[in-house]
């Protein structure tokens, strides 16, 4: 093979590489919503857990869970506003 033909096989792979890339970020308004439910529920388990930790004085423990718990809100958020369920 000669070096053009080499590059149009990078770029054509390339390519397909990023249209493929594309399609497994667009997630369905079902799987999103599902995501969404999940995380709320996992947000919830999370506060109650650093709040029984910061109680017991594992602060440490309970920053690390309620640092969890945003995350989860914010992903939810996130998620809801791609499913169009939420607006900004």
């Amino acid at each position: 093979m000669q070096i053009g033909e080499v590059h149009k096989e990078l770029v054509y792979g390339y390519r397909n590489f990023l249209k493929e890339s594309e399609k497994l970020n667009e997630l369905s308004k079902k799987t999103l919503r599902s995501y969404a439910k999940k995380s709320s529920a996992d947000a919830e388990e999370k506060m109650w857990d650093g709040d029984k930790k910061a109680k017991s004085g594992d602060i440490k423990g309970a920053m690390k869970d309620w640092d969890k718990m945003d995350k989860r809100n914010k992903g939810e958020i996130k998620a809801l506003k791609k499913s169009g369920d939420i607006r900004e």
